[in-house]
């Protein structure tokens, strides 16, 4: 596919803003594929493919570095803190990976909407959907979640939880991270579908702004979302390290290295405990508004 080589993972390695204008450029190929194709959920679909290769390599490379590391410390204990030191060497460039990506997607989904009229409209003399019809169903889920917040209820697999508005953002947050961790387990890579999911929903909230007043409307929408967005996203880019780490291991090498297979354990199990606390701080900091 030729949208595979506009990034490469040795680029993105070496500069991770790349992200930003490639995923902007896949995004809006998704959206123009919708606007000619009656393909329901092309503006994720065909965003995430592109992507495939790289994250799967940046996974494999990640991988990699952690079996290079046990084969040189195999014989010594290592304790947490060094657990801790390593994860903020090895994975803070996958880290920096998955914010530029994810911003690059909120970006272009945030344009998309505001720039496309809200009905269809004739475009090189076909009707083509508007904004409306496109992001349907993130217009839905921003709905659902705004009406949640009114009332303090969200619905989870135990039920209704209501009431305090901090457990109410921590259980819809920590079902986020669920489903980030299975799917990055499942697919290694699956949680790039929930990124781009998450992405559409915060373009489609920003990009109301920018429709009422204007560009500033961008500025306004992503100062809004960052004091608690910036730890909710860290979480999740995390999670999908984590679930994608231990995914790749199996994969790989199965049971078959079981020191290796215990040190990707521990990596995994650390870097989702972190996830855990991020969500905490996040959904604190989004009750205190």
């Amino acid at each position: 596919m030729v949208l595979d080589f506009l990034v490469s993972p040795s680029q993105v390695r070496r500069d991770p803003w790349a992200m930003v204008l490639a995923t902007f450029v896949f995004v809006s190929f998704g959206v123009l594929v919708e606007l000619f194709l009656p393909i329901r959920g092309s503006i994720i679909v065909f965003t995430m493919v592109p992507l495939i290769p790289v994250v799967w390599r940046l996974l494999l490379e990640e991988e990699e570095d952690e079996e290079k590391e046990v084969e040189e410390f195999k014989n010594h204990h290592v304790p947490l803190t060094s657990v801790l030191g390593h994860l903020r060497t090895h994975h803070a460039d996958m880290l920096e990976v998955f914010g530029f990506f994810f911003l690059g997607a909120a970006l272009a989904y945030t344009f998309w909407f505001a720039v496309l009229p809200p009905e269809p409209f004739q475009l090189f003399g076909q009707s083509v959907p508007g904004s409306s019809e496109l992001f349907a169903d993130q217009l839905r889920e921003v709905d659902l979640i705004q009406s949640s917040v009114l009332q303090g209820r969200v619905t989870t697999p135990m039920g209704d939880v209501s009431g305090d508005l901090f457990l109410f953002l921590f259980t819809h947050n920590l079902q986020v991270l669920g489903l980030m961790l299975v799917f990055s387990l499942v697919y290694g890579i699956g949680s790039i579908y929930l990124l781009l999911w998450n992405a559409s929903i915060i373009g489609v909230v920003v990009g109301k702004k920018m429709q009422v007043i204007g560009p500033l409307g961008v500025v306004q929408g992503f100062l809004v979302l960052l004091p608690h967005g910036i730890f909710e996203l860290g979480a999740y880019f995390l999670a999908s390290i984590a679930g994608g780490l231990f995914s790749m291991e199996l994969m790989k090498n199965g049971l078959s290295k079981p020191v290796l297979f215990r040190h990707v354990f521990k990596v995994s199990f650390v870097l989702l405990g972190i996830s855990v606390l991020l969500l905490v701080v996040g959904a604190f900091i989004e009750a205190s508004y």
